[in-house]
């Protein structure tokens, strides 16, 4: 048995500021680890009083998207750890209690636990206007099939300048408040920064199940990246049948969302095709706007227009 004490900058993941925990101590026969430290975590930060020890996670500052194992020893963190550098100790935000599939969220729900009552109804968000910022339905199946060539093509377009955008199709999700597959979800380094739902006829429920998968992406975001007041996430969705489109901007914090919601824009599928290569041509836009603050800059290729579905020759 031997007595060993450790010296950690310790940050919970949101904080402005780490801690310095300078008599982190254990009586064991092995070298200390993150799995013996969890508890004394727990113990120690008002924070996580509530949570399962098991729950916690660990990264280093610098690569927050891959966990450190549980068995990483506490004198190789102490090696790679200071103030400008501290491990990152990530929690669950909220008890599950309130945490449902993003299918079963009513607009009702949505407004009160999501937008925190800012918001009467749905129809009162105020309208996002893509300019400024940057008749097909039978069943949500052949909803997707009209919508999967608009973010085929879009995000081909805009990968022509930024490589790291790519397209997921059916992506499993988790966050504090929802779960469930997306139908559409498009990442820039690995960070989501637009989310679709495919709907049927029921917009208003696909923008409330839209809304509660946007939280899920602030969060994940904030996580990441570690984003103060100052800096907050934007993050877009969309809702479509196919031939209806609605786009929606998600600006801030989980906590303290600012939300608009565009008009309806809808898709007449002949003769020059003019609203489809429109909406095309905002969601080009949109993955424009958020690649270029996102993506490496040394990967960055040459300039890439937003100009819809190509003209035939």
């Amino acid at each position: 048995m031997s007595h060993q004490v450790y010296s950690l900058w310790i940050l919970l993941e949101g904080h402005p500021e780490p801690i310095l925990l300078d008599d982190i101590t254990f009586n064991l026969k092995r070298d200390a680890n993150l799995s013996d430290l969890a508890p004394q975590l727990v113990n120690r930060f008002s924070e996580l009083a509530q949570k399962n020890k098991l729950d916690l996670e660990f990264f280093n500052f610098d690569a927050r998207t891959e966990k450190l194992l549980r068995d990483t020893t506490l004198k190789a963190v102490e090696q790679d750890t200071s103030a400008g550098k501290p491990l990152v100790v990530r929690y669950p935000l909220t008890d599950n209690t309130s945490k449902k599939p993003y299918a079963e969220w009513t607009p009702k729900e949505v407004l009160k636990e999501i937008l925190h009552d800012q918001y009467s109804e749905i129809g009162a968000i105020p309208e996002l206007d893509i300019a400024f910022h940057y008749e097909v339905s039978s069943n949500e199946a052949t909803a997707r099939n009209y919508i999967n060539p608009f973010m085929v093509d879009a995000v081909a377009k805009v990968r022509s300048k930024y490589p790291s955008t790519r397209l997921v199709v059916e992506e499993d999700f988790d966050g504090s408040r929802g779960y469930g597959r997306l139908d559409y979800v498009i990442y820039c380094r690995d960070l989501a920064i637009l989310i679709s739902e495919a709907k049927m006829f029921e917009i208003q429920k696909g923008i409330a199940q839209n809304l509660v998968q946007l939280h899920t992406a602030a969060e994940k975001r904030k996580r990441k990246l570690d984003e103060s007041i100052t800096d907050p996430p934007i993050i877009c969705g969309i809702v479509s049948t196919g031939n209806e489109w609605r786009f929606i901007l998600w600006s801030g914090l989980p906590e303290n969302p600012t939300i608009k919601i565009s008009k309806p824009y809808v898709c007449a599928f002949g003769g020059d095709m003019r609203e489809a290569k429109e909406v095309i041509s905002i969601i080009v836009r949109i993955l424009q706007s958020q690649a270029s603050v996102l993506a490496p800059q040394d990967e960055v290729k040459d300039e890439v227009k937003a100009e819809g579905i190509d003209d035939e020759k």
